[in-house]
Parts: structure tokens; sequence; C-alpha cells
């Protein structure tokens, strides 16, 4: 049994059945005894801390790591804003979820020796954006890292509230949020003509 199998296990029993899940639940999962949950994890905390940290390397970070491409600015920061708004709805639920618990979402964020997810974040983006600025797709004036967390922003906000309420706020769905937010930042960046 890998941890991948038992982090897995948990992530879809907590999801789906709330914080209380037990670890004998999550063992009999994976076909397993609790104790052999605990003493591969050392406690059911760290078990959920190993459990719901983001990825080391989201999707999104190996997409902006190779750009930009020749494509139009708009297109790719609509695959990017693709990419995050799901990243953020499945941790937006997931620190709801460990705010019922007694991990700090800190710790999760954060293990020893790393970033803060969201610290790396807008560090790459940023440097994609400053990547974009160089290969002539934005104004060479723009604050790179500014656009870059009023973009996450934008995104993460609207992943929190549809969490909260249980409905996406506003009256625009997710298609059209995501093209108004990317004609915003495309027009705020634009170069003249």
């Amino acid at each position: 049994m890998s941890d991948e199998q038992i982090t897995d296990a948990t992530r879809r029993l907590i999801r789906a059945g709330g914080p209380q899940v037990s670890v004998e639940a999550i063992a009999a999962e994976v076909g397993v005894s609790g104790q052999a949950v605990l003493k591969r994890f050392g406690s059911r905390n760290a078990l959920l801390i190993h459990a719901f940290q983001p990825p080391p390397m989201p999707a999104f970070l190996s997409t902006i790591d190779d750009g930009p491409d020749d494509r139009p600015f708009a297109t790719q920061l609509h695959d990017l804003a693709r990419d995050l708004t799901g990243l953020f709805a499945t941790q937006a639920q997931d620190f709801a979820i460990l705010r019922w618990t007694p991990v700090e979402i800190r710790e999760s964020l954060m293990p020893p020796g790393t970033e803060p997810a969201p610290v790396v974040a807008v560090r790459q983006v940023t440097a994609w954006l400053e990547r974009c600025t160089t290969a002539g797709h934005i104004r060479q004036d723009v604050d790179c890292e500014a656009v870059a967390l009023a973009f996450l922003g934008a995104l993460q906000v609207r992943a929190v509230l549809e969490f909260v309420t249980g409905r996406p706020p506003g009256h625009a769905d997710d298609a059209t949020y995501l093209a108004t937010v990317v004609e915003l930042f495309t027009r705020a960046t634009a170069r003249p003509q």
C-alpha cells in the first residue's frame, strides 16, 4: 500500500463525508488497519497535512514554465485561468475541510523547508508575465507582480465564494466569468495599437 493510495483515499472519504471520517474508515478503504496508517504517517493530523497539501508542482506551473508561446496572449491567459480555476475550486473545499480539524492550514500550505504554494504561484505567474513582456505580448510598463496578484485573486475569490455559498457568485457561468477576466487583463496589459 503506497502513501499515495492512502492519501487519495483520505481526500476522497473526507471530501465526501467531512472531517470526522476516522482513520479506521480510511484504512478500511485501502485494505489495511488503522494502526498501519498511523504507523506510516505518525498521527491523524500528519495524515491530513500530507493528504491536503497542494501538489509540489501543480499542472499550471508546468504550463507557464514552458511559456509564453506564439499563440495570442488572450488564448494563453485563458488556458492558464482554466487550469487555475480547477485548482482553486479543489483548494477552497480542502481548506474549508481543514478548518474543522486541529490542522493549521498554514502547515498544509507550507511543509517544512518549502515556500507557501500561494507565494510560489505569484512568483511563477509574475515571471511568466515578465516573459510575455519580453516576447512583446504585453506592454513593457506593466507591473507584472501586481497583475499576477490581481489575476490570481480574481480566480480564487470566485472559487471560495462558490464553495461557501454553494452556488456560483454573480450572474455569469464559469465560462463567461473566465472570458470576462481574460478580456479584462488582456485589455489592461495590451500594447498600444
